[in-house]
Formats: structure tokens, sequence, C-alpha cells
């Protein structure tokens, strides 16, 4: 928060009332990232997937990150369900936890990036007329 607000010249109330909520919360990231997860035990297991089953694991992967556990790979504890329907072997998401944190320094970047772009869209009124 102190970068937000000292490094980026962002408002520190409003940093420091979105950015904990935006870290909590929302996880930009991960439907792109367990959507491409998935995508990878299909093809490794030989299970085809359309560009429809893709999008559901993108959405339901969405609505899923809102509950998540805030540990590490926790949003891959919670898609168990979602590969039993589509009929691709559980087994798949332990390789997707040893791979995880490969896969976590990318998504990382991602979820700052886009809970600074929230606060940096928030303020940028502020910013304009030069208030804090």
């Amino acid at each position: 928060m102190s970068a937000a607000a000292e490094g980026l010249g962002l408002s520190q109330k409003v940093s420091g009332l979105v950015l904990p909520i935006a870290v909590s919360i929302f996880k930009f990231a991960t439907p792109i990232g367990r959507a491409c997860g998935a995508y990878f035990i299909a093809r490794l297991y030989g299970v085809d997937l359309g560009v429809a089953d893709i999008a559901a694991i993108a959405a339901a992967v969405g609505l899923l990150s809102f509950y998540t556990p805030g540990i590490p790979s926790g949003s891959l504890l919670v898609m168990a369900p979602l590969f039993a329907a589509l009929g691709l072997p559980i087994e798949g998401i332990g390789l997707l936890i040893a791979l995880d944190p490969i896969v976590d320094m990318f998504m990382t970047p991602v979820n700052v990036t886009a809970n600074i772009t929230v606060v940096a869209i928030l303020t940028r009124d502020e910013r304009a007329l030069g208030t804090d």
C-alpha cells in the first residue's frame, strides 16, 4: 500500500481500502491460469475439450475464485468437482499443484497489476485535480 501511495502517487485513503479487499477477493488471473491448467491436463490425459468447455472452466473458476481459500494453490482445491463434471482425471490436480509455483510467478504480477489499476482508475479524478 505504501508503494501505491508513495511510489505511484495514488491516494492512500483509497488504496488503503481497495487493495486489502482486492487482494482477498478479486483474483483476476485465476480464471486464465486455471483454464490453461485444465487444458494442459486434458491434453496430457487425452481428453478432448472444446471451446465451450474451456469457457465453462474459465467462468466457473472465475465464480469460484471469490471464495477460494487464501492459501497457496487454494483455487486448485475447489476444481475437483469441475474436473469430475468435465471428465478430467482428478489426479491431474496433483500435477497442477506440483507445477503451481511456476504458474504463480506469472499470476501474482497480473493480480497485483490489476489491483493497482483499479486503485488508479478510482483515483484518476483526484490526481487530475491535484488533491489527495
